[in-house]
């Protein structure tokens, strides 16, 4: 963990908010084996907007630690669509990756996902 005292209660916010709100993910990339994680997941509604970021009312956005599903938001900047699994309410979702976003910390990692029909 950094020394740094911003850094440090960074990754204990996201930690806390993931142990209590947070959704189980897998990762299943095409060149190795599956990487789990604890992300956050946001649905949003039509009446909902997350920062700057267009969606439809159907696709999701997961945020996940850096250091969290390593390759994963290099794969999706060259538009490579990946599969994501997240466990909500005891059933496993499958998504397709769209779009990534580097937040403003530097450390959390957002992927719009969209829902596989």
């Amino acid at each position: 963990m950094s020394d740094n005292f911003f850094d440090t209660a960074l990754s204990v916010a996201f930690d806390t908010t993931t142990t209590l709100m947070g959704y189980d993910a897998e990762w299943y990339p095409a060149d190795g084996p599956m990487q789990t994680a604890r992300v956050h997941y946001k649905d949003p509604s039509s009446l909902q907007k997350i920062g700057d970021m267009n969606y439809d009312p159907g696709d999701g956005i997961m945020e996940y630690k850096k250091g969290d599903f390593e390759g994963l938001i290099e794969l999706v900047a060259q538009n490579k669509p990946e599969v994501i699994k997240i466990t909500i309410g005891g059933t496993k979702i499958e998504f397709r990756t769209l779009k990534d976003k580097k937040l403003f910390d530097g450390k959390t990692l957002q992927v719009k996902l969209q829902r596989k029909r």
